[in-house]
């Protein structure tokens, strides 16, 4: 994969530039489906438009970040709010952005439910390997992150944003040692793969900082969104 990295202070330090701008309140525009009327449903009833991003790409993607709160086997993923509880996670956990559900903006994950073998994705479903962000990334030009994002972006931002590809990403934000930041300015995904060491897991990564996109190694214990492609 592309090896761009950045600091995570670095973007603390755009959420205290934009933190006079207030919380953000998302919508999920439904005009934006490159496939109209197509949409595919996890064990939780919940249901996620689909989009082939680019002509004659081989790749359908959900258009809308996972959501779902229990394993494929019915299993549920346990809710974790307390940033302490968090930290010490070795198995599977799921959060709202500042504990508070918001539209369609999709729940953050910790690496340990990506990971665990009772699974995430909806039947004919996966989270994308390290493989699949490569041919994804390949089909967008290097300076095309505004490509693929949706609404939501602060205006503030560098980067324009026309999401002509319909992937619309949203800016949640993450959840680094247990601190929630970035809302509006920045969204990361998780990949199937761990980092080759197999201390940490990796991501695909957008922000608003440029107009790029890149990935990185992120801590298992963070939380990040899940995008699922289809197998």
């Amino acid at each position: 994969m592309k090896s761009n990295y950045y600091s995570f202070q670095f973007y603390l330090y755009l959420v205290l530039i934009f933190t006079s701008c207030g919380k953000l309140d998302y919508s999920y525009d439904s005009s934006l489906s490159g496939i109209p009327n197509l949409t595919i449903k996890d064990i939780d009833g919940n249901y996620y438009n689909i989009i082939s991003p680019w002509s004659g790409s081989q790749q359908i993607w959900m258009m809308e970040n996972l959501r779902v709160k229990s394993y494929k086997n019915g299993d549920t993923i346990p809710q974790v709010q307390s940033s302490v509880a968090w930290n010490s996670l070795t198995t599977g956990a799921w959060c709202f952005y500042d504990n508070i559900a918001t539209g369609q903006i999709g729940v953050l994950y910790n690496w340990y439910a990506v990971n665990d073998a009772r699974g995430l994705a909806p039947e004919g479903w996966h989270i994308p390997t390290n493989d699949e962000w490569n041919i994804f990334q390949g089909e967008i030009p290097m300076n095309g992150g505004g490509k693929i994002r949706g609404e939501g972006w602060l205006s503030s931002c560098f980067a324009y944003s026309n999401n002509e590809t319909a992937w619309s990403a949203l800016p949640g934000g993450v959840r680094s040692n247990g601190v929630f930041a970035g809302q509006g300015i920045l969204s990361y995904w998780w990949s199937a793969n761990p980092n080759p060491n197999g201390l940490n897991g990796y991501a695909f990564k957008i922000t608003c900082a440029n107009d790029s996109y890149f990935d990185g190694e992120e801590a298992k214990n963070n939380g990040l969104y899940i995008r699922c492609i289809k197998d």
